[in-house]
């Protein structure tokens, strides 16, 4: 009887989300973006007098797909606080390739999902956010640099092996929000190089520190007995880097 009740009272927790719009995108040189747009509810905060809303673009990592907790989870996140949400794959995913060196391909790939994000009457492009995750924030860091029109960028763990400065060019000339959100045991960033690139910021460059690894798991993710823990972790860092959406939102 208390694992039945339990159950209920987690199912009337849990808010059902209508099933994202799917899209397949034309990049320029020819390749197929697919893309999810997750759409907030018609009482949802955050809309105009027009019936516009704030937008959120995601990229997904090098591997980490855009069906993965991580990005399916923001965009889930950032759909019941009231943005248009849109998630993507790279044109290379469902071909199992590889990235461009320059991220050339990559770069017109986000690009291309940008372009679609900017041209949906339902948004707002004065407000429109977009984030990455690993590879993707390379990705996003760039495509944010070559648009000042936009709102904000959340780095999802972001990559410090190499060089912070070497991979976000001129981060300490920045003077829009950055949030960068990772787990304290990331591999691909550890929390003294990056604090000690920050330092060097403006101050407009925030960071959200879970517990986990590059995937914000405390477990191994293969391991049935972290599946909660690991589900329980990564919602409270998309709901803090959602959090910082909302603050800019409220701000105006």
């Amino acid at each position: 009887m208390r694992a039945l009740l339990s159950t209920l009272i987690l199912l009337l927790a849990t808010p059902a989300f209508a099933a994202p719009e799917a899209k397949t995108l034309d990049a320029p040189r020819g390749a197929k973006v697919p893309l999810a747009i997750h759409v907030p509810g018609e009482k949802a905060p955050f809309a105009d007098a027009k019936g516009k809303r704030p937008a959120l673009l995601i990229a997904p990592g090098q591997g980490y797909h855009m069906g993965l907790p991580l990005i399916a989870g923001l965009a889930e996140e950032a759909a019941q606080a009231g943005l248009v949400a849109y998630r993507f794959n790279w044109a290379y995913t469902a071909a199992k390739g590889r990235p461009a060196p320059d991220l050339a391909s990559e770069i017109e790939d986000m690009e291309t999902a940008l372009k679609a994000v900017l041209a949906d009457p339902r948004v707002d492009p004065a407000r429109v956010f977009i984030a990455g995750k690993s590879l993707g924030t390379l990705v996003a860091y760039r495509v944010f640099a070559a648009h000042p029109e936009l709102k904000a960028l959340f780095l999802l763990t972001p990559v410090g092996r190499g060089g912070v400065e070497v991979n976000y060019p001129k981060l300490a000339e920045t003077k829009r929000p950055i949030l960068m959100t990772l787990g304290n045991r990331d591999p691909l960033c550890s929390l003294p190089v990056l604090y000690a690139a920050l330092a060097k910021t403006q101050g407009n460059v925030a960071t959200l520190v879970v517990a986990g690894d590059h995937g914000m798991n405390v477990g191994d993710w293969r391991d049935e007995a972290f599946k909660e823990r690991n589900a329980a972790n990564i919602r409270s860092a998309l709901r803090g880097t959602v959090h910082w959406a909302r603050l800019a939102l409220e701000a105006e």
